[in-house]
């Protein structure tokens, strides 16, 4: 069976809201107010429960969703310097396979070149050079010095305009940003043009946000809000 809803404007902000038909009370999930909906369709503020404490409900989220943005982090991290170990190691199994056969040649040439032709040994000489040069002058830097170079990249936003504040931030946490602030402006009077909860700007290290830059995980994102 189909459920029905009806729509319900919220008498404290006057964001439009959808209710199941039969339903007595409700949130409202732009502003916290409870709503009591009686038998004429007469939509009320219950004063008794005017608002639910948005303020502790948010520091939980936030502090769920910075848990498990820690731990992607963290996972992206490993990921990435066990890569870079596994691209040592073939780099150091190459030089070791290719400076024994430099070793191969140029002892022969060697060889070869002092009884017949100094140009051969000349030759033979700079294979064994390379060698030195690969191993003393390349960069062979022990995996456990590895640098992670590790970044992030800024989500893709769109008309971000449109988004409710909570949904930016999470698009920036599961993205792997770890320093989220979310800022409301306190600048609705009538809730006609803006509506509560609408982002108005996104900047990241003070500068606005576009997507796809790369930036380091613990930049300062700043989201500020249209509210009451």
């Amino acid at each position: 069976m189909a459920i029905r809803l009806i729509a319900v404007k919220c008498p404290e902000c006057g964001a439009q809201l959808k209710i199941e038909s039969g339903r007595k009370k409700l949130f409202c999930s732009y502003c916290g107010t409870q709503i009591l909906v009686d038998n004429d369709n007469e939509y009320t503020i219950n004063e008794n429960i005017r608002h639910i404490d948005e303020a502790e409900i948010k520091r939980a989220e936030a502090s769920v969703r910075k848990t498990e943005a820690e731990r992607t982090i963290q996972l992206k991290k490993l990921e990435i310097i066990e890569n870079k170990r596994k691209s040592f190691e073939r780099t150091k199994r190459f030089k070791i396979i290719l400076s024994i056969v430099l070793a191969i040649i140029g002892s022969i040439l060697i060889a070869i070149g002092t009884e017949a032709d100094s140009i051969l040994a000349g030759i033979g000489m700079f294979a064994l050079l390379a060698i030195a040069y690969i191993w003393i002058f390349s960069n062979n830097k022990d995996d456990t010095d590895i640098d992670l170079g590790y970044k992030v990249r800024t989500p893709e936003l769109g008309n971000y305009e449109h988004m409710y504040f909570t949904s930016v931030e999470d698009m920036f946490r599961n993205a792997g940003f770890s320093n989220i602030k979310t800022i409301p402006l306190n600048d609705i009077k009538f809730g006609i043009i803006n509506k509560p909860g609408m982002v108005e700007s996104i900047t990241v290290n003070g500068q606005v946000a576009t997507s796809g830059k790369k930036v380091e995980p613990d930049s300062s994102v700043v989201i500020s809000y249209h509210s009451r």
